[in-house]
């Protein structure tokens, strides 16, 4: 029909230099850190029951899995925030696209284990992460939720 989808981009600033990723990006030269951090989050919100105990949730994190380790745009944005900042940094990431929930509850859960403020500007706002928890109050994210079944329908 002559459509086209953007791709999902995120930027972080890291020592003054501006770094950009696509979703599913694997050319980065520090993919394999990048991947390995992802690695280590999604194994520690599946063992902490993070994602949910029955049996729905759990296929969806099984099927989240590889969206996790392949990456969306701000979670490959951030793991490089957390590799090259030294801890206790805030990390602010810009993205193009609204975020997911799959990646709001991530960032989420990364902010508390990490112990460090991830602020991330998506197309319809701020979401300041601290301590497993949003400034947004999950509302943005449960609208955007929302109007998406409400287009899919």
């Amino acid at each position: 029909m002559g459509l086209s989808i953007d791709i999902g981009c995120s930027w972080i600033e890291v020592k003054g230099k501006i770094h950009a990723f696509l979703a599913g990006d694997d050319h980065h030269p520090h993919i394999t850190e990048i991947t390995s951090v992802l690695r280590g989050f999604y194994h520690k919100m599946r063992a902490e029951g993070y994602l949910g105990s029955d049996d729905r949730q759990r296929d969806e994190v099984e099927s989240s899995k590889s969206e996790i380790l392949c990456g969306h745009s701000e979670r490959l944005a951030v793991a490089f925030g957390l590799i090259n900042t030294t801890p206790g940094m805030p990390i602010w990431v810009t993205k193009n696209l609204y975020m997911c929930q799959s990646c709001h509850k991530t960032m989420k859960f990364i902010s508390k284990v990490v112990r460090r403020q991830i602020t991330v500007r998506d197309s319809e706002g701020f979401h300041h992460f601290k301590d497993g928890s949003c400034s947004c109050g999950d509302e943005m994210i449960l609208d955007l939720s929302a109007k998406k079944q409400l287009a899919d329908a």
